[in-house]
């Protein structure tokens, strides 16, 4: 669960890679650093079973790679053009080393010091996106964007199963669908570190303190993963009553404990993080599959921070920000407790 971008200048580009077209997909890529990745058998449903955008690097289980490809094939067909336009791919790795040693390894993103595309911190998964402009006219602005998925998560505590395999793939996808609209925007960064977006979520954190805090913590304790992320275990609450320690504290500074990666805004980074929890509520429910995220994901979803929130709707639904040009009715008007209503031209 990470986000990961690079930008460039024209003049820290080299020619060749950087001038040429995007590269057909082939059927294997590698090896590189002794990894392989395979075009997924199965070639239906759309991105990323569409047109070799989902590879598998590893002895892999069908079943589980089968998961990835049902949720990825489910989201909304707006978002899968985006992500197609974008030619975002996704790669199915047995771990993070593999994945580090495929990207260090294969000049498709390793040209240019794309470090990026590796990771010595993502759990799960992990996407990266790099952009460059042309450095000869028309001076393009370009875009390189992939997901990958781990089947072991690389926790603190060592190397795990991943059993969020199918929550990883929906927020990873967040983050590549945030990506494509700095594609399709023709934009550096996408929406989810927008001044508009930013600005909305410290107004979502700063009304923290209207909402009872019982119902925003209830008595939920932190799954595995999100005590990796730095989640605090003790719950809240407990019976409806606020336990000591808590009763001192304020809604918000309880959040920053409570889901630190997602809601503590120490940078950039930590808006894109919530954007794509926030895309992963959307496609695929509260707490995910298997309920692994129902803290961290009933703190931020819509009645709790309803204003962010409502931008990811509205990309969600119409790849547009909310405002009066977006094409459906119930995104052209903000709703009423959001007193933060950047304008469109922010919020891209």
């Amino acid at each position: 669960m990470k986000r990961a971008i690079q930008m460039l200048g024209a003049l820290a580009l080299a020619a060749g890679f950087f001038l040429a077209a995007p590269a057909a997909h082939a059927a294997d890529e590698g090896p590189y650093g002794n990894v392989t990745c395979t075009d997924f058998p199965t070639q239906t449903g759309g991105w990323p079973t569409d047109n070799s955008h989902y590879k598998t690097c590893f002895n892999y289980n069908n079943q589980r790679a089968l998961s990835i490809k049902s949720v990825l094939n489910g989201l909304r067909s707006n978002v899968k053009t985006a992500l197609v336009n974008a030619d975002v791919n996704v790669y199915y790795f047995a771990n993070r080393t593999q994945a580090n040693d495929f990207f260090a390894a294969n000049p498709a993103y390793s040209n240019g010091g794309w470090g990026v595309f590796k990771s010595n911190n993502a759990r799960c998964g992990q996407t990266g996106h790099y952009s460059w402009t042309n450095p000869l006219p028309p001076f393009q602005l370009n875009h390189k964007i992939a997901i990958a998925i781990y089947d072991d998560c690389t926790f603190a505590s060592g190397q795990v199963d991943n059993d969020f395999l199918q929550k990883v793939a929906y927020h990873e996808a967040g983050h590549a669908f945030a990506y494509a609209l700095a594609v399709q925007f023709d934009k550096t960064n996408g929406p989810d570190v927008s001044p508009g977006y930013r600005a909305v979520t410290l107004y979502d954190k700063s009304e923290m303190a209207s909402i009872a805090t019982c119902t925003l913590f209830s008595s939920y304790t932190p799954s595995d993963y999100e005590i990796d992320l730095g989640a605090s275990t003790a719950p809240v609450c407990t019976g409806g009553f606020v336990n000591p320690g808590y009763d001192t504290m304020d809604n918000d500074d309880i959040a920053d404990e409570k889901a630190p990666y997602f809601v503590n805004q120490s940078g950039n980074l930590r808006y894109g993080e919530l954007w794509a929890e926030q895309f992963s509520i959307l496609a695929g429910g509260v707490g995910g599959p298997g309920d692994f995220f129902d803290l961290t994901d009933n703190i931020i979803k819509q009645n709790r921070m309803d204003c962010s929130m409502f931008v990811v709707r509205a990309y969600w639904f119409t790849n547009q920000p909310p405002g009066p040009n977006n094409p459906l009715v119930g995104y052209r008007t903000w709703p009423s407790g959001c007193s933060t209503t950047p304008s469109e031209s922010d919020l891209k």
